[in-house]
């Protein structure tokens, strides 16, 4: 039934045009070691929250809730035991897995209004399809501003959160040629990005909070890592944001925990 209703989607979704998900990294991830492979059997549901989590969270409300036509997913993972599982748990939305880098391809924002990058193992939360939603989403999107390590690089720009990062087509061409990589996973993509892009096309999904990356240090309300557990919230801002999810439009369904 649940791939039934997804497939209506694809098949009867109309809108703002289409949007690629590409998701990155070790999937499976049993530990939360950052330098080894970390893959076992001890993270299979883990992984599963994990990919649920953006159908449920992500690909459902870009259709419902922001009126994009398409939704195409990616997945540039190490291999496993379990890709097949991990497959099944994208369609119909996969379109291609452990192919080419999309970055290293010409053209590639070409068919798409946007891309999006996020970690595989990322457990996305009901708060993050609401601020997707609510978001700046003709500019360059974090996730929050990096409060560890300090407040701010070089020129006093802000350190962002290096796991997520929303580029609309419409800016692409200001990227130069085989630089993309400079914001992605880089807690000082800020200051490319406002070079490239200028100030006033930079933004964040939550604008004002402020969160280590790392949810097993400092907890935040977008999104927690499979392999790891929640830590307490020990930011120095943390505001409110449930205000995102009450309009009466938004599916109760997704918007659960």
């Amino acid at each position: 039934m649940r791939l039934f209703v997804l497939s209506l989607l694809c098949a009867f979704a109309h809108g703002a045009g289409r949007v690629k998900v590409v998701l990155r990294g070790e999937s499976f991830r049993q530990h939360s070691h950052q330098n080894s492979r970390e893959i076992g059997i001890g993270g299979y549901y883990p992984q599963k929250t994990a990919s649920r989590s953006h159908i449920e969270q992500l690909v459902v409300p870009l259709f419902l809730d922001m009126g994009y036509s398409g939704v195409d997913v990616q997945l540039l993972t190490h291999p496993t035991e379990w890709d097949g599982d991990l497959k099944q748990w994208y369609r119909p939305f996969l379109v291609e897995a452990n192919g080419t880098d999309p970055w290293l391809k010409t053209n590639y924002f070409g068919e798409y209004e946007a891309v999006l990058n996020l970690r595989v193992d990322m457990i996305l939360k009901p708060l993050f399809g609401c601020a997707l939603a609510r978001a700046e989403r003709h500019k360059v999107l974090f996730s929050m501003r990096c409060w560890k390590q300090g407040d701010t690089i070089a020129g006093g720009l802000d350190r962002i959160n290096d796991v997520l990062v929303w580029i609309p087509t419409a800016l692409s061409s200001q990227i130069p040629d085989g630089h993309v990589q400079a914001l992605i996973n880089n807690h000082d993509a800020m200051a490319p990005a406002i070079q490239w892009f200028g100030k006033g096309n930079v933004s964040y999904m939550l604008p004002g909070e402020q969160h280590d990356s790392d949810p097993e240090k400092d907890f935040n309300p977008l999104y927690r890592f499979a392999a790891r557990p929640e830590g307490q919230d020990v930011s120095s801002v943390s505001l409110n944001w449930t205000s995102l999810c009450d309009d009466a439009h938004m599916n109760p369904v997704f918007l659960k925990a």
